[in-house]
């Protein structure tokens, strides 16, 4: 994934977008690691590799199985629905397309 899909940089937008929309905790957490999933997979089907490897882009780390559960649903649909993901996607998207232009 090149850098400006990478990890930091779309965690950073969407961790930006959300706490401008108020959201925080796992609310917050769910956004950015929906952003980072999205943009990975964007990535990887336009066949990008990754310039840096990440251990664990993970924001959030629940310590019950019922807590890690109940964030995994929050976590799908907020990938589905959210339109800070969205909007931070497009925003890596528009950014990349302006750097290739360039």
């Amino acid at each position: 994934m090149p850098e400006r899909y990478g990890y930091s940089v779309v965690a950073e937008s969407a961790k930006q977008q959300s706490t401008a929309a108020g959201l925080t905790g796992t609310d917050l957490a769910a956004t950015i690691e929906a952003a980072q999933l999205k943009a990975a997979l964007r990535a990887k089907g336009r066949q990008e590799k990754p310039t840096t490897h990440v251990n664990s882009p993970r924001v959030a780390e629940p310590h019950a199985l019922v807590a890690e559960l109940a964030f995994q649903r929050q976590l799908t649909h907020t990938f589905a629905k959210s339109p800070i993901v969205t909007a931070v996607l497009e925003q890596s998207i528009s950014s990349s397309v302006a750097k290739d232009s360039a």
